[in-house]
């Protein structure tokens, strides 16, 4: 069996941008602003457990490389369900940036290499 793409290093890297995206774009395309919060509490969340796990690219390596997948599936599902609120739902621009994101977070889980030594 191949090995992931995504190495802890890479993964890393990967959330700091993942979490710069929700802070930015949702100003950028000028999104409501109860939205732009959703997003930006979002991404508050994401830095906040990146920032301490057991990977190259932390400022303190204390979490657990495996127990960061259960949080970026958590974070997830809360991106998900944030999909259900009307200023996204029918907002075109709220509601592609947030399929992206989506899928993004989605393919970056499933393609990192979680049994990796970070």
């Amino acid at each position: 069996m191949r090995s992931k793409p995504i190495s802890p290093f890479v993964h890393g890297i990967i959330d700091y941008a993942f979490a710069l995206s929700l802070l930015s774009v949702p100003s950028i395309i000028k999104l409501n602003k109860k939205v732009r919060l959703l997003y930006a509490l979002n991404a508050v969340s994401i830095l906040s457990y990146s920032a301490f796990t057991k990977y190259p690219v932390a400022i303190k390596q204390v979490i657990p490389f495996r127990f960061h997948k259960i949080l970026d599936i958590d974070s997830l599902s809360a991106l998900l369900l944030q999909g259900a609120y009307k200023k996204i739902r029918r907002d075109r621009y709220a509601l592609s940036f947030h399929g992206i994101m989506l899928a993004a977070g989605v393919i970056t889980v499933l393609l990192t290499n979680w049994n990796e030594a970070a």
